[in-house]
């Protein structure tokens, strides 16, 4: 979840990383990013599981498995959970409407301001090979708009492209970890980190968590995702390719990935470094 709130597995911190200045403190930064998008997040938890067992359990006379059973089914990607709960939490609220409809205003923006740094970090690639920016933009858009056609169209292609591609942000951030391991993480700790003197330091404990925790952890995470797979959602068809959330698509749609950037990876390095030295 972490991966996906705060940009982590995207590569979206990246990103943002190249506007910023070098006597930004980055560690601070890095846990107020970390530390605000947990309270946030715990907070609305709290808010919506509270609302649905509140409504099933108090005001239906549903049991705890039966209301269990609606988070578990609500809405593909949990859209139920927004969209139909928290309405009915407005409602029983004094001043709910104006509530609502500032809560669903602030929704919008959050929804925009994440879209635009999604865009921004595909439209960054293509200035780093030297595509002009107005230029990258628009192909950005365009591009993104047209592949976001299939899951505006059907619930059930975007629950599988959420559930393929949220657990790849695991694959994604490790591959972040293991470019700071081939860098050497005391080296980026010292030289490309720990620049600022007001800044929060870092011990050697970071080399660690980096080296051994990250790649340990995604182990665990993929091999416990695979199971409750293979087990809950797709128990018979763990293997077909076409089951929204099947075994089988994660690793057809990823083998496709992971081909076309094997193809293309050391040819954009290539075209990176030479745009770098103009």
């Amino acid at each position: 979840q972490n991966a996906w709130d705060t940009g982590a597995g995207w590569g979206l911190l990246l990103t943002y990383a190249t506007y910023m200045d070098k006597q930004q403190p980055l560690v601070k930064n890095a846990l107020i990013t970390g530390i605000g998008n947990n309270v946030v997040s715990l907070i609305a938890g709290v808010v919506i599981f509270g609302t649905v067992f509140s409504i099933l359990k108090t005001d239906m006379g549903m049991s705890q498995p039966e209301v269990l059973n609606v988070l578990r089914s609500s809405g593909p990607a949990s859209t139920g959970l927004t969209l139909i709960w928290m309405p009915q939490l407005f409602t029983k609220m004094e001043f709910g409407q104006s509530f609502a409809i500032l809560f669903f205003f602030g929704l919008s923006i959050a929804g925009f301001s994440s879209l635009m740094s999604m865009l921004e970090l595909q439209t960054r690639v293509l200035i780093d090979i030297g595509i002009d920016r107005k230029v990258s933009l628009l192909l950005v858009g365009i591009i993104s708009f047209l592949l976001g056609i299939p899951s505006a169209h059907s619930l059930t292609f975007f629950a599988n492209q959420d559930f393929v591609w949220g657990i790849a942000l695991v694959i994604s951030g490790t591959f972040i970890a293991y470019a700071a391991v081939s860098y050497g993480c005391s080296a980026l700790r010292k030289e490309e980190i720990l620049i600022h003197n007001t800044d929060i330091k870092l011990g050697a404990y970071w080399d660690m968590l980096i080296k051994y925790f990250i790649p340990a952890g995604a182990i665990i995470l993929l091999f416990w995702w695979f199971v409750l797979s293979a087990t809950s959602y797709t128990a018979n068809e763990s293997l077909d390719p076409f089951k929204p959330y099947s075994i089988m698509t994660c690793l057809f749609q990823w083998s496709i990935a992971f081909f076309l950037l094997y193809c293309f990876n050391q040819k954009l390095g290539k075209i990176t470094l030479h745009q770098d030295k103009k």
